[in-house]
């Protein structure tokens, strides 16, 4: 039995999300770990998951950061920026967009506050997933530099992709 919620996004559009990383075995495609002296970053496992989903759905619960105090119990407050957003459509087939987040994590009384700068690209809508399922590609990327008592700098991204092995459309690969 799945645990699940219902997300609703910014635009209203609602739709039921299982936790898809939950009991599950994790691959990882590359594992490393470099411990160095500050400021150095530590990097830290890359992992890849092939999920039951459609990839922009996915895409839409990664880039949509105001709904991430719902479902992540150490973030009180995250909220993208309206001021700083920003979206194109930079060739026939690629939107690219951004917007800052100013972000709260911790619990109690204890918390921080920082700012990330979060970039997106996706495929222009309506996605034909049948006839370009080998090139299409999801990706949203957080860096989060200063400003915080708990780190330097702080990098995160999703690449999300059509599962081109998969008879189903509803299939992605994940990397994060």
């Amino acid at each position: 039995t799945a645990n699940l919620d219902h997300l609703k996004l910014d635009d209203g559009e609602t739709f039921q999300l299982t936790h898809p990383f939950k009991d599950e075995e994790e691959t990882s495609s590359s594992s490393f770990f470099f411990f160095n002296s500050a400021p150095e970053p530590i990097k830290f496992k890359f992992k890849q998951k092939h999920l039951a989903f459609n990839p922009h759905l996915f895409f839409r619960v990664i880039q949509d950061v105001n709904s991430y105090p719902l479902f992540i119990s150490n973030m009180p407050a995250c909220h993208a920026d309206p001021a700083s957003k920003y979206e194109s459509q930079t060739s026939a087939h690629i939107v690219k967009g951004g917007f800052l987040a100013p972000t709260r994590i911790g619990f109690n009384a204890i918390s921080f506050d920082y700012t990330s700068k979060v970039t997106y690209c996706h495929p222009t809508l309506p996605v034909n997933l049948a006839a370009r399922r080998r090139s299409l590609l999801w990706k949203v990327t957080t860096v989060s530099e200063g400003g915080s008592r708990i780190f330097t700098s702080l990098t995160s991204e999703w690449v999300i992709r059509a599962d081109p092995n998969s008879i189903e459309r509803n299939c992605c690969i994940v990397d994060y």
